[in-house]
């Protein structure tokens, strides 16, 4: 076989092994597949040439990594389904093209394999940051994800944040091909270092905030596979079971309950008649400091309509609401058609298919349930771009995230692992501990360091009882430079390239 045919062929099986290194299946040494695919791009000359197996290689990875995303269509039984396997084929073209764009940037810098391997790695995490937060905001598919399965190294999203760790990581897998002995035994000794800088930092607990009294909560996964559109059973038998799973043994010894995304099966209006019913779901702590929050929609008029937003309220033991949170990050063609006000063609698509559009969210992002608990809301994907919610300023006053989502659209994918684990990832590097409350799971009580309390299994009904974690002392590193990590990367990129110009000749030489 011609070598370069042989290349063709290779570039798209190394994006699918390298999905092998994220969760669900955490083959953390799979990662070596990226180096190997920045070192066939060395060997390659042409714009086109390169964007093609730049293109190859990240279908193959986004093909993995976003399969789960037309299983909503599906779910939503909206006609549409003949658009599943189509869209599964061609979202991940979307995607890929960035790392076509990649791999013609990479045939600049080859002055040497070190320097090769550097500018990989900028390039990696910074057309990384602009596919994620600038073509689409989707922060999915990080390299630095794949930490989360590395035991002591993953601390290092406490300090730098998931690009600080793609570019490390990005880094250490190409170094391994460099054949440079110095360059590959420094990288190991890095990886060794963060390590130990991460076990020393998890070993500190003193770091810790002690509460005076353990916060007890109560999260309830209810399971419901399909949405109820208004069907006043299939109303009925989600809370039924909501009431079921809540009022189980133990109830009385609660303190917070927390209900999932959309999991109030009936509109909730200013005023509501149902708050009544909803005060029974609250318990009676003898702190008198106790409360319901549930995700549900939330019906508000205006002048000229009624407005629906994809809410999460919190209830005290008298019906009254302690705050809600609308959702504010909004998921297209999920929750809003976009272009539907000024494209024709798509505002009769979205009429042909009955799709009303979710208002986005103006309300503030922090809930407080009494003088000393406070917690940061997020809806679903919006876990994914917690940054975007959270200030400095801020971090005294929250005591935990609270992450409310409904996976169920994507059935048993990867798609509901995946989501999981970014829940994760933010605990780690925000220092806050997670509370994730998912309608067929993956529910779970995490700490501030990433570590796994309590879960329920996916696709289950069940109940998870618990204590919040503690909060860090002090946010972490991360959390205090969160806002300059991209524009140090991109300020070091610069510095990095003005050098390459500068000792260009000793470096070709070299």
């Amino acid at each position: 076989m011609n070598i370069a045919n042989f290349y063709i062929l290779i570039s798209p099986l190394l994006g699918l092994s390298l999905t092998l290194a994220f969760f669900p299946i955490s083959a953390f040494p799979f990662i070596i597949s990226l180096g190997i695919f920045a070192f066939i791009l060395r060997k390659i000359n042409g714009n086109l040439r390169l964007f093609l197996h730049g293109l190859l290689f990240g279908y193959g990875f986004f093909i993995i990594q976003t399969y789960w995303i037309p299983f909503s269509i599906y779910k939503a039984n909206i006609n549409m389904e003949w658009a599943v396997p189509f869209l599964s084929l061609l979202i991940p073209v979307a995607f890929a093209i960035v790392i076509g764009i990649l791999a013609i940037l990479t045939k600049y810098i080859r002055h040497n394999n070190v320097i090769y391997s550097i500018n990989f790695a900028f390039l990696w995490v910074i057309l990384e940051y602009i596919r994620s937060n600038v073509f689409f905001p989707f922060n999915w598919g990080l390299l630095g994800y794949t930490a989360i399965s590395v035991p002591w190294f993953n601390n290092m999203l406490a300090y730098i944040g998931s690009y600080g760790v793609s570019f490390l990581l990005a880094l250490f897998s190409t170094s391994l091909f460099t054949k440079n002995k110095i360059f590959i035994i420094s990288n190991i000794l890095l990886f060794v270092c963060v390590c130990v800088i991460g076990e020393v930092r998890k070993e500190e607990k003193n770091n810790e905030l002690k509460s005076d009294h353990a916060i007890k909560i109560r999260l309830v996964q209810p399971n419901i596979q399909q949405p109820h559109y208004g069907d006043s059973e299939k109303q009925a038998y989600i809370f039924e079971t909501l009431s079921k799973l809540t009022l189980s043994p133990g109830f009385e010894n609660m303190q917070y309950i927390f209900w999932p995304e959309a999991s109030f099966p009936y509109p909730i209006i200013e005023n509501s008649k149902w708050f009544d019913g909803l005060k029974n779901f609250v318990p009676m702590d003898e702190t008198k400091n106790s409360a319901l929050i549930f995700g549900t929609d939330r019906l508000e008029k205006n002048e000229e309509k009624l407005l629906s937003y994809n809410s999460l309220i919190a209830l005290n033991r008298k019906g009254e609401i302690l705050g809600y949170y609308d959702k504010r990050i909004l998921v297209p063609f999920g929750e809003y058609m976009p272009y539907k006000n000024t494209n024709k063609l798509v505002r009769k698509m979205a009429h042909s298919v009955n799709f009303d559009d979710i208002s986005k969210g103006s309300t503030r992002n922090i809930i407080e349930l009494d003088d000393n608990i406070a917690f940061l809301p997020l809806i679903c994907s919006e876990s994914t771009l917690a940054k975007n919610h959270l200030s400095l300023s801020s971090y005294r006053k929250y005591r935990f995230i609270l992450n409310i989502t409904n996976d169920s659209w994507f059935e048993n994918t990867f798609g509901p692992h995946q989501h999981y684990v970014i829940s994760r990832v933010k605990a780690m590097e925000f220092g806050l501990p997670v509370i994730r409350v998912a309608n067929t799971g993956v529910s779970a009580i995490i700490n501030a360091y990433g570590d796994l309390i309590k879960t329920a299994q996916i696709n289950t009904e069940a109940v998870i009882d618990g204590v919040i974690p503690p909060k860090l002392k002090n946010p972490t590193l991360y959390y205090v430079i969160q806002g300059h990590i991209i524009p140090a990367i991109f300020t070091l990129y610069s510095i990095f390239l003005i050098l390459v110009f500068i000792f260009r000749k000793e470096l070709s030489n070299e």
